[in-house]
């Protein structure tokens, strides 16, 4: 995500507005229950990850951005070091793959 933030910043100095799904636009609660299950469990499986408030809401965001016709620029994956749940979903919905 640090990686995010950086072309975040860079876009917004290049006059862009630009939103990403951190900060405020997390609710509270949504964080929390993560937070909690990844004390609880460690790990998270794609299942138990599918089924948290944090990825509704992460879903409903993009979902948000698509409906409003928001410019979406994708930076891929740079550090490949997992595979993400959370940005699968995003590229299925954003791009259909």
């Amino acid at each position: 995500m640090s990686l995010i933030k950086i072309y975040k910043d860079e876009l917004a100095l290049a006059g862009k507005h630009v939103e990403i799904f951190d900060g405020s636009i997390i609710p509270v609660d949504a964080l929390e229950e993560f937070k909690n299950l990844v004390e609880t469990y460690g790990w998270l499986t794609k299942e138990q990850i599918l089924k948290t408030k944090l990825y509704k809401a992460n879903k409903e965001w993009v979902e948000k951005l698509i409906d409003k016709g928001f410019e979406i620029i994708d930076i891929g994956d740079p550090y490949k070091l997992i595979e993400s749940v959370f940005y699968e979903m995003e590229k299925l919905l954003i791009f259909g793959n």
